[in-house]
């Protein structure tokens, strides 16, 4: 009667988490950063309540010793039996991914863990399989030796993982909240006090039920730590776009452009009104980042980038080369992506070096992301800067000024060197979920590499 009601029991348990994955995979698909593990997680626990279900529903009155002398399950029931404890270790090495995932997001996480717990479940799964076979073989009983010497080897295992468990838990605690370390525990305790329960009261299955509340508890702790970070990112995101415009829209970039200007109206009047356009489609590329920080066609971030040149191309002449490699252009990126990271590479990398340079613009794609390259055979830098805070202000002195021919340098202030790079790459993960990497060798060149995921980025996104 015990086991009758706790099937139905699992029965509801299984609706209850079906609710929170399909919304989990939902999330996934719309790539809100929902990690595939919790899905995954969700899908073991299910299974394995499911197979505890059919397992119940099928069990063979022969397993009652006045009826069975013998003793011997039938292969099936061995079989469902064998899978349930094959998706428990699952759900013990998925838990493990998203603890990852949790410490991920503070500090990088040292993976002995993870590769024991994946040993430990793995060698386990192999092992319950060979019990099953040696069983057959031998046509041992239920209270066999070799029964028991599974248990043993479960129990141990069990208590190995929660011990790995909290001592990743214990190696990586000042990337861990006292709300994640909760939730965390609550996927041991519960389990473990049902556990307590099952063995007093002899009710089957309360560990399942345990570890699926759990799964709920998780579910609701990631939605609401996902919705702080959602507004979180939005405040990030304003500040960057802010941080963003003042660095682009310096007064000595104003100044010098305008200046540039004002001599072509004399000596190049055509050429003064197409500098007046350019700084036109400049300027409001810019402040349309302020109301609208939506991804924009590759194309056209492009175009802006066309735009700042032609600007830049007045002051350094002959000493500023460009080239494009252009590949491929079907997708979108932030705005302002693309222009800061020329920008830099032609103040700090061809407006330090004698007789100028090049700036190379290559867009390629492989079989995971977008890449979009920047390099410059300019002065290069030490990246080690990169890792320096960011200017709260978002002040950059413009580090070489050109008038009339001749270079003129402002003190360097290097915490404020590479404010723009900063910007773009806190704008791009939180926007994209995309990467930059920046390589450069001083005397040699800078190299800028975004990779942007091609999952969800299309020319409508």
């Amino acid at each position: 009667m015990t086991s009758q009601v706790m099937m139905w029991v699992e029965i509801f348990a299984v609706i209850v988490l079906l609710i929170p994955m399909i919304e989990d995979i939902r999330q996934y698909l719309l790539s809100h950063r929902i990690s595939r593990f919790i899905i995954l997680l969700e899908g073991a626990i299910i299974c394995m309540l499911i197979v505890n279900i059919v397992y119940v529903a099928m069990q063979s009155p022969l397993q009652n010793p006045l009826r069975n002398p013998t003793g011997i399950r039938p292969f099936y029931e061995q079989m469902l039996g064998a899978l349930k404890f094959v998706f428990y270790y699952a759900s013990l090495y998925f838990f493990v991914c998203i603890v990852q995932v949790f410490i991920e997001t503070k500090q990088r996480v040292n993976k002995l863990f993870n590769r024991i717990v994946l040993g430990i479940c793995v060698v386990n799964t192999i092992f319950r399989f060979i019990v099953i076979a040696v069983g057959l073989y031998s046509s041992a009983p239920i209270d066999s030796s070799i029964h028991r010497f599974a248990d043993v080897v479960g129990t141990v295992s069990t208590i190995a993982y929660v011990l790995i468990l909290a001592s990743m838990m214990w190696y990586h605690r000042s990337a861990l909240s006292s709300h994640n370390v909760f939730v965390i525990s609550s996927f041991v305790v519960l389990p473990l006090l049902f556990s307590v329960i099952s063995s007093v009261w002899d009710i089957a299955a309360l560990v399942q039920i345990a570890m699926a509340i759990s799964m709920i508890i998780i579910h609701v702790s990631l939605f609401r730590e996902s919705d702080d970070i959602v507004r979180m990112q939005e405040i990030e995101l304003t500040r960057a776009r802010i941080r963003v415009l003042r660095s682009q829209i310096g007064p000595h970039f104003l100044f010098n452009t305008l200046n540039a200007i004002y001599v072509l109206c004399e000596k190049d009047p055509v050429q003064a009104q197409q500098a007046v356009s350019d700084f036109s489609e400049f300027l409001r590329a810019n402040l349309d980042v302020l109301e609208n920080d939506a991804r924009i066609p590759f194309a056209r971030e492009m175009e802006h980038v066309e735009h700042y040149l032609s600007l830049e191309k007045m002051r350094f002449r002959g000493d500023l080369n460009i080239e494009k490699h252009l590949e491929e252009m079907n997708f979108v990126i932030p705005a302002l992506t693309v222009q800061p990271i020329v920008e830099n590479a032609v103040n700090h990398g061809i407006g330090r070096k004698k007789g100028g340079g090049t700036v190379t613009i290559r867009s390629e794609q492989d079989e995971e992301d977008f890449i979009v390259t920047i390099s410059d055979d300019g002065v290069g830098f030490d990246t080690s800067i990169l890792t320096d805070a960011v200017n709260p202000a978002g002040d950059e002195p413009e580090a070489m000024l050109r008038t009339r021919g001749d270079w003129m340098r402002e003190p360097e202030d290097k915490k404020h060197r590479s404010i723009g790079l900063k910007n773009v790459r806190e704008r791009i993960e939180l926007m994209s979920d995309a990467k930059m990497i920046v390589d450069s060798v001083p005397g040699t060149g800078t190299i800028v590499t975004l990779r942007i995921p091609k999952k969800n980025n299309t020319m409508f996104g």
